[in-house]
């Protein structure tokens, strides 16, 4: 059995197509991802204008609201 010249486009163009499909997929999520990291570390940069009772109300160091406020949207 031998595959033709038309099969073997069509199966490859279908693999091609599927492949930059996931790919723009991943960047999308990326992309997401980034944005949802950019808003909360906005808002604990927010959070750190507020008084100190805050934080141990809710259990964190000032410090430690502060190293995750200012990474950089990439960083996880």
């Amino acid at each position: 059995m031998s595959i033709t010249h038309t099969e073997y486009t069509s199966s490859t163009q279908t693999v091609s197509k599927t492949h930059v499909l996931l790919r723009i997929q991943s960047v999308v999520h990326t992309l997401y991802q980034w944005a949802d990291r950019a808003k909360k570390r906005r808002e604990l940069r927010e959070l750190l204008a507020s008084d100190n009772h805050i934080f141990s109300d809710i259990g964190l160091q000032r410090h430690d609201v502060a190293r995750e406020a200012f990474k950089r949207f990439w960083v996880a």
